[in-house]
């Protein structure tokens, strides 16, 4: 679970309104960053790569990271299972998932802009011009 969240965590995590590239959940992860050594490694060794191959026809890789992750989530709640009727965590997702993010090919400008948790976000992968951090 924890490579899932960590992916689709690497790939939102680029996002910056207010520039060209703007990132977030485009399904482009940099995979020669320093940041995000090792994701490559985890995704393979649990066959997320030839499970996205089996749906890559209905649904973008964009799309597919974030309901991989979603369902991760869901299914490591407390409610899962659960048959009460209450709304769990995992029909909230289903109910509230938007289709159509694309995917980018190509994503070697997002590379140092993971946030820093040494610096609450400054320097190096900063939330951008003007921005102090998380408030």
């Amino acid at each position: 679970m924890g490579c899932l969240l960590r992916t689709a965590g690497h790939d939102f995590m680029d996002f910056r309104p207010d520039e060209e590239h703007i990132g977030g959940s485009d399904g482009c992860i940099n995979f020669k960053d320093e940041d995000n050594k090792g994701i490559q490694q985890c995704l393979d060794k649990y066959g997320i790569p030839a499970l996205f191959s089996e749906h890559s026809d209905k649904v973008s890789l964009a799309d597919f990271l974030v309901v991989i992750a979603e369902a991760a989530m869901a299914r490591a709640h407390s409610s899962y299972g659960d048959t009460s009727g209450a709304k769990t965590l995992y029909t909230r997702f289903r109910e509230g998932f938007k289709i159509g993010r694309k995917s980018e090919p190509h994503c070697e400008w997002n590379e140092g802009r993971m946030p820093n948790p040494e610096n609450s976000c400054h320097g190096t992968g900063d939330l951008g011009p003007g921005k102090e951090g998380l408030e």
